[in-house]
């Protein structure tokens, strides 16, 4: 009824703040609840590693597609299944061999320039 009598950005923002609160809230509540165990540590890894699924997934699921459409498969259902399956086994594969050289400079911010201070090369 609130939202009625607000113009309509004030109602927006409100609904916002109120969403906010509820998820906020959820999160509490689940939260109480959690417990780690064997069936949840997968989930845990690939939320661990998130960041190498989600930037690695997309090239290999067009790959997957091209090769799909390249062969003659044209079922929707079979490119879903291979693309979802090669994306998991391709970040699987990138998360276990993150800390190797040649993969962990693909996930790795690289560290900050800072030029050297003057009086550090006067005493050279």
């Amino acid at each position: 009824m609130l939202l009625l009598v607000l113009p309509a950005a004030h109602g927006l923002v409100l609904s916002r703040l109120v969403t906010l609160t509820g998820v906020l809230r959820m999160i509490g509540v689940f939260a109480r609840f959690y417990r780690p165990s064997r069936w949840t540590a997968p989930l845990e890894a690939v939320g661990r590693d998130s960041l190498i699924y989600y930037l690695s997934h997309y090239p290999f699921m067009i790959g997957a597609t091209a090769l799909l459409a390249a062969v003659g498969v044209a079922w929707g259902p079979a490119h879903l299944v291979v693309c979802c399956a090669a994306a998991i086994a391709v970040g699987m594969v990138l998360a276990r061999f993150r800390n190797s050289p040649a993969i962990g400079l693909l996930f790795a911010a690289p560290a900050p320039y800072l030029p050297a201070r003057p009086s550090d090369r006067s005493r050279a």
